[in-house]
């Protein structure tokens, strides 16, 4: 059963509107006043073509779409964000003919990766590609 509750009751003098959700946040309070407290809560995103978002435990997810890659070729993508730290895992996929092998995709720095598109044909195709890391 959650608790009805009138800031104007809770707070006395001293009191901010942030101290008064303080003692009210418990178990079924639907309150959360760790994120009013300034911890974590980034949920930082772009959500374009090449994009990001970051999540509050730190962790960074981006993708992207790279221009056309010619066959037998590689290219290295420069990430939207930077990892402050390292990249755990990087995923690529073809949007065509072709397909991965080789060095499908793999990590350079914690800015870049590289992709290629390994194709026994003539070929060429834009690559998918989704990194994690934090």
């Amino acid at each position: 059963m959650s608790k009805a509750w009138n800031a104007s009751q809770m707070i006395n003098g001293n009191d901010s509107l942030l101290e008064a959700m303080k003692k009210v946040d418990g178990n079924g309070s639907e309150l959360d006043a760790d994120l009013l407290r300034g911890l974590p809560a980034d949920f930082t995103c772009s959500k374009n073509q090449n994009g990001y978002t970051k999540l509050p435990n730190g962790l960074i997810i981006q993708w992207g779409l790279s221009p056309t890659i010619g066959s037998q070729s590689s290219q290295n993508v420069t990430l939207p964000l930077t990892y402050p730290t390292e990249i755990w895992a990087v995923f690529a996929t073809n949007n065509g003919n072709g397909n991965l092998g080789g060095e499908g995709a793999k990590v350079i720095d914690n800015s870049t990766i590289k992709i290629g598109h390994y194709n026994n044909g003539d070929n060429s195709c834009k690559i998918f590609w989704l990194t994690i890391g934090y």
